[in-house]
């Protein structure tokens, strides 16, 4: 009886050490991983990870920031609402930092660069507009499609392009510019454009201009998948910004009033490889029904 008595006492002590172990294990364990976030979040930001709880996967997590929130609701029915168009006012002349002197009016060496930007916007888009113009030619394209394409000598009209595209909050906008080759005056690419949801009844206008925050490459090697979404600019340089629009020799570009039909990339330029082929982008005509508030 008393060897029970004592077999029973021993696994009374066993299991509370055992239980002690395994809680003290639990709580150093969970304070490593919420140490291990706050060290994270220190280090990156807490908005980097607005929504991640690293202590449990099946919390419910609030909305991120590129969550659809606190997007206007979109309503697939609506008859297509417009925005405003661009401006090219705030727009400036780009190219790449090989022009001599680096300002308007400076000369390249003949033939074609690449020009980049990448939008990323919070709330779902699926209409872009693009006012360009370039000194000599350019091809442009969105998300991997082609545009249009236009070409300029002596005087610098701006083409206006719309383009219809999957709901996405990825926008990439690339432009094979091209230097005449039969010339070395001076060299510029200059765009403005907007993106918007036109399913939604007031939409969330993101402009953009040609500023430095356009990605490029100066030399002749460069990658002409660049047009794709997701392509790897990290490596690429910064556009050297050339003077605002009206800076000479091209003055003020003003703006397009009609929509450009859309039209083939470059080619058959003596000593400039063609335009990079792509598929057609849905290049569309608007009503004009803009929201009313």
């Amino acid at each position: 009886m008393k060897f029970l008595e004592f077999s029973n006492i021993f696994c009374l002590y066993l299991a509370a050490f055992l239980t002690r172990d395994v809680v003290a294990s639990t709580l150093v364990g969970t304070e490593a991983v919420q140490q291990g976030q706050e060290s994270i979040e220190s280090a990156l930001g807490s908005e980097s990870f607005e929504g991640l709880d690293l202590r449990s996967e099946d919390k419910a997590k609030k909305p991120g920031k590129n969550s659809n929130a606190d997007c206007p609701a979109v309503k697939p029915n609506l008859v297509t609402v417009e925005v405003p168009p661009p401006s090219l006012a705030d727009a400036s002349w780009i190219w790449t930092s090989e022009v001599k002197p680096p300002s308007a009016g400076g000369t390249v060496p003949p033939g074609a660069r690449p020009f980049l930007k990448v939008l990323h916007t919070n709330c779902p888009v699926d209409h872009v507009t693009i006012d360009i113009t370039c000194d000599n030619f350019y091809t442009l394209y969105v998300n991997g499609k082609l545009v249009g394409s236009g070409k300029t000598t002596f005087s610098y009209p701006a083409q206006r392009y719309t383009v219809k595209i999957a709901s996405t909050k990825l926008v990439t906008v690339a432009v094979y510019a091209e230097q005449d080759p039969g010339t070395l005056g001076g060299v510029g690419l200059l765009a403005a454009g907007v993106a918007w949801n036109s399913k939604t009844a007031v939409p969330r206008e993101i402009r953009f201009v040609t500023d430095d925050t356009w990605k490029t490459f100066p030399a002749d090697d460069f990658d002409r998948k660049f047009i794709m979404n997701f392509f790897d600019a990290s490596r690429w340089k910064k556009a050297l910004v050339l003077g605002k629009n009206g800076v000479g020799p091209w003055g003020v570009v003003t703006e397009p009033t009609s929509p450009t039909p859309q039209n083939p990339g470059l080619t058959g330029i003596p000593g400039i490889p063609d335009a990079p082929a792509a598929p057609a982008a849905d290049v569309v005509t608007l009503g004009g029904k803009f929201p009313s508030s």
